[in-house]
């Protein structure tokens, strides 16, 4: 069953343990469960276009799926560099992301945490390390 919910997204990025960008802002979405896999569903404007995010969490991965105005499959395992194009208007940006530590907590109803501390390196440039918190609840009516 979709449960609607209120989500929280803040991404920190660090270069050379000082924080040089946040990224935070509040939504809504949808979070359900099929079989051993949860997902966070929930849109998000980026650049004036509407940008649809599907966060797949499983036992051992997390994959962040992202399309519209941009287009994006970038999956995190701990202790493992991941790879993934990132495709926007503008061209094409090569990921490669080495995930830290990967948490993951939920009452399966009510509430949940993701945390994701991971480097992310672009084009191959000198990685920076992101530490990537989304937190939601359970829409109160």
């Amino acid at each position: 069953m979709r449960v609607p919910v209120q989500i929280y997204v803040q991404n920190k990025i660090f270069q050379n343990q000082t924080e040089e960008e946040r990224i935070e802002f509040y939504t809504t979405g949808e979070f359900f469960k099929k079989q051993h896999t949860f997902y966070l569903v929930y849109d998000e404007i980026q650049d004036d276009e509407t940008v649809k995010t599907l966060i797949k969490i499983s036992e051992k991965e997390t994959t962040l799926i992202r399309s519209g105005g941009i287009r994006l499959r970038q999956r995190f395992k701990q202790g493992q560099k991941t790879y993934a194009n990132y495709e926007t208007p503008y061209g094409t940006l090569k990921l490669a992301a080495e995930t830290k530590s990967l948490i993951w907590h939920t009452d399966e109803e009510k509430h949940g945490t993701l945390s994701i501390e991971y480097l992310l390196e672009i084009n191959g440039d000198t990685p920076r390390l992101h530490s990537l918190s989304i937190q939601f609840k359970k829409e109160e009516h």
